[in-house]
């Protein structure tokens, strides 16, 4: 999979040098059939500074604050997604999504309420835990959502 169309900071230098090439990248954007995905972080004390790195087949594609909802254009295909942090990371999700379909996701930090007082556990041991990621589409109306203790 190509994501050089989607580092942000290069497309923005060429711009600047090059408008033509702006109105070219749009094109290209709009002639393709392309999918969404969307995240919507969790608001809450443990990293309400810090940003989550959003992580799609080992490349990093975008970044989200405390509370902030995200959206991602990607081609439709297989994806592998999860959520970084320094060396702390989420689960990983793999997910297949189809041409101009939305897909959405929720996170935030595992250290909620008295988890609050394992943070060295969390950054030690379960460093793959650290943040949870569910896939919304995904959920039955009886799925709980994630435990505060």
């Amino acid at each position: 999979m190509d994501m050089s169309w989607f580092s942000p900071g290069e497309r923005h230098k060429d711009s600047a040098r090059d408008p033509g090439r702006a109105d070219a990248g749009r094109r290209w954007f709009q002639e393709r059939a392309m999918a969404i995905i969307k995240i919507k972080r969790d608001s809450g004390y443990a990293d309400r500074i810090r940003v989550y790195h959003v992580m799609l087949d080992g490349q990093m594609v975008g970044k989200i604050s405390n509370g902030e909802s995200i959206e991602i254009a990607i081609e439709p295909g297989n994806y592998e997604l999860f959520l970084k942090i320094d060396w702390c990371r989420s689960n990983k999700i793999d997910f297949l999504i189809s041409a101009d379909e939305i897909r959405a996701f929720d996170c935030g930090s595992s250290l909620r309420g008295i988890k609050v007082l394992l943070a060295i556990v969390y950054v030690t041991f379960l460093w793959n835990e650290y943040i949870w990621l569910r896939d919304t589409n995904s959920l039955q109306p009886t799925d709980p959502p994630p435990s505060e203790f």
